[in-house]
């Protein structure tokens, strides 16, 4: 039998909802949309890849020093990703 067939009703098969940190893109996006409870938007996105994709910026400047750099641009990407399957 597989993990799946132990879950509790309500679980999460995908074994998402145990990641720290999304690991690909269809698990950050549950992460934003069912962990967080968050819309992924037009204007949410937007307003993200603002702010992220400005290595200037406090925000991003303390995003990089917590999660590191290459996670920086995994999330970056990620956002990328979503805006363009709004298209």
């Amino acid at each position: 039998m597989s993990r799946q067939d132990h879950a509790p009703a309500g679980a999460d098969p995908s074994g998402y909802d145990a990641e720290l940190f999304p690991s690909d893109y269809a698990s950050w996006r549950h992460c934003i949309e069912v962990k967080c409870g968050l819309r992924l938007t037009r204007d949410y996105v937007q307003a993200r890849l603002a702010v992220l994709s400005d290595p200037g910026r406090e925000e991003t400047e303390r995003f990089i020093r917590t999660y590191g750099r290459a996670y920086w641009q995994q999330v970056v990407a990620w956002f990328r990703q979503a805006a363009d399957d709004m298209v």
